[in-house]
Parts: C-alpha cells; structure tokens; sequence
C-alpha cells in the first residue's frame, strides 16, 4: 500500500488480509420421510446432499448412521446425516424416520361341532394370508362364548398372538352344539338318548313314614329318625362342582358304581359312574346327570 502527502513524499507499508469461512454447508434429505419398511425387507438407505457456497459439492462428505435401524423388529427408528465443510463447518444434523411396519396375518377360526354333553373340540384356525418369519410362532388360543346347551357359540381371537412384529386379522367361526343321535331303538329326550316308554316326566317318589300306633302308658317321642331321601335337581356334568355332586357321588358309591373319593367335583370318574347308572336305567349313556337320568335318582 502506497500514500503520498502534499509535497510529494511517498511512503509504502505492507498488511495481511485473512478471508474466513464461517458458512455451514447445508443437508437436504432425499426419498421418503418416513420411510416405511416392510417387516423383514432389508433396509436401503435413501441419501441426502450437501452444498457448501464455498467449498461446493460436499455430498461425499456425509456421514450417514443407520446402526439403530432394525427390520426384523417392527417399530420406529431414527437415521442421522451430519456432514462438515473444508473449514470444518458443520450443517445443522438432518434425520429420517425409518417406520418397520409388523405383517399382517389373516387367521380365520374353523367351524366345530361336538354332541352335547361332550368335551369341546380343540379349537382351530388357519394361516389365510400372510407368513410368519422363520423361527416366529403363533401362542395362545381361541376362545368361545360360555355354554353347554345345545346352539351356536362364536369363537373369538382369544390370546391368540404372533407378537409385536405381527398384526392379526381375524375372521371367527362357530361352535355348534347338538344333540345325541339315538341308536339302538333308543329315542331323543331332550338331550337323552333313551328308550320308548320313558318319558322322564314321572314324579319322584316320597317316602311315607306312617308312626307307630300309641300305647297308653307309653312314651310317643319317637327314638328314631327316618332319612330324608336327596332330590336331584340340577343339570351336572364334566367340570360341575357342587353339594349335589358331592351327594350324587355318595349315591353312585351306595349303589358300587363310584368307588372313587367323594369330592364334589364332576370328573371322569364321576362321569363313568353315571354313564353305567345310565346303562343299568335303559337312559342312552351320555355321562351327563339331565332331566331323565334326575328323574330315575329321585325315584
């Protein structure tokens, strides 16, 4: 640099001039944002850029963090992009959000049919649509409406699952209940198979204790009291547990067809005991204590 004063005297001088970037460059995303991946897909990354007013093109200059994505579990996760100019400015970090969808599964319920009185079938279903992931399995089951007597019952999802990677649609069915088919001659009854003849409808007999004519001189109080005979009146079978199961064993043991421990619990065993009651009554022998089998305890 040069000055000059009014008389012509001329004087030079040196200086250092610094130009400095102080700019960041700047990130701009490409592809979706969300990105949604199905579960299962292998993930593809969808780039961004970077332009610097100084440095140009720094593109090649991002460093991209996918690390936390992973597509074998469903769920949301976060991808970073950061990157720095030639002077080390950095732009301000950009971020995608990376959305592992779960599968969907169509399960559909399969229609069941069991006799009354007769444990439930299993209940089933089939894979209508979709797959599961090697090594993934289905846990829990369907459930039905609550009932035993004869009719419709829908089956529902129940605990039926696949896990967090999985959403279920599901399609129900029906459990039908119906009724015995008589062989042997026998004839339906309500729900029993019977002979022809019985009709289930005669009243239990009662036992009359007549006294004792009275003595003159004598007590009347008598020493002695006579039984009172248990009237059935409810509906029992596999699963019932009651005072009157507790008594309807106590009559199958008096009769040496229930050799079993009395516990007011309607098991197999009590079931099996029944069904030979049955036999022994001519009442088609479905183990379920209905209103026929009643009426021949109650005689």
């Amino acid at each position: 640099c040069i000055a000059t004063d009014a008389a012509g005297n001329t004087s030079t001088s040196a200086f250092t001039v610094t130009v400095q970037d102080t700019t960041a460059p700047v990130l701009t995303l490409t592809g979706a944002n969300p990105q949604g991946i199905a579960l299962g897909a292998p993930y593809v990354e969808q780039g961004a850029t970077a332009l610097d007013t100084v440095s140009g093109d720094r593109t090649s200059a991002i460093v991209t963090n996918a690390s936390a994505v992973n597509t074998n579990v469903a769920g949301t996760y976060v991808v970073t992009y950061n990157v720095l100019d030639a002077a080390g400015n950095a732009a301000t970090q950009m971020t995608r959000t990376v959305q592992v969808a779960p599968r969907t599964l169509g399960v559909v319920a399969n229609p069941q049919t069991k006799v009354f009185g007769t444990v439930d079938p299993q209940l089933t279903y089939s894979l209508a649509t979709g797959a599961l992931l090697a090594g993934d399995v289905f846990t829990g089951s369907l459930v039905r409406t609550t009932g035993e007597a004869t009719g419709t019952y829908p089956i529902s999802l129940g605990s039926l699952t696949a896990g967090p990677n999985y959403a279920l649609s599901f399609t129900g069915a029906s459990l039908t209940i119906v009724s015995p088919t008589c062989t042997n001659g026998r004839i339906l009854r309500g729900n029993e198979c019977v002979k022809p003849g019985i009709t289930g409808s005669k009243k239990p007999k009662v036992a009359v204790v007549i006294p004792a004519p009275t003595v003159l001189g004598t007590s009347t109080t008598s020493t002695t009291t006579p039984a009172v005979k248990y009237i059935f009146v409810t509906t029992m079978q596999i699963g019932s547990q009651s005072a009157e199961v507790t008594e309807l064993q106590k009559r199958l043991a008096a009769e040496g067809l229930y050799i079993a421990q009395i516990t007011g619990y309607f098991g197999i065993l009590t079931q099996a005991a029944v069904k030979a009651y049955q036999i022994l009554h001519g009442i088609d022998p479905v183990g379920i204590v209905g209103p026929l089998t009643r009426a021949a305890l109650n005689k």
